[in-house]
């Protein structure tokens, strides 16, 4: 997925599905506050992440790891669009929470059937 298209998703769809994305794409390794700061860092002109999911896993490419988890988030959506809707409001209220908390949820999300 090229970055302008990444950018009309985001517009599109909004920063929060996009954190949902992110969260669901990294089995809750991006905390909402995490996955909120590498979309800032993407939307003001990054390419690269250091975070350890993107350097390991895309080789530091911002944009594959967000086109990865984007992707994976509208195959969901057209399955089951009530998930989806699920988890984005499962990562608005977590949101909400601090920065602490978030990580301890993050770690216990993929066996939460959320």
């Amino acid at each position: 997925m090229e970055r302008d298209e990444i950018l009309k998703i985001i517009k599109e769809k909004g920063i929060d599905w996009t954190i949902a994305s992110m969260v669901e794409g990294s089995i809750g390794y991006h905390s909402p506050k995490h996955a909120y700061s590498i979309i800032r860092d993407f939307l003001n002109g990054a390419v690269r992440s250091y975070c350890e999911r993107c350097s390991a896993c895309f080789k530091e490419d911002l944009d594959a790891m967000l086109s990865y988890d984007i992707e994976l988030f509208m195959r969901l959506e057209e399955r089951d669009p009530e998930k989806v809707q699920r988890i984005i409001k499962f990562v608005q209220h977590i949101e909400t929470m601090s920065s602490d908390d978030q990580t301890t949820i993050g770690l216990a999300y993929p066996t939460m059937n959320v």
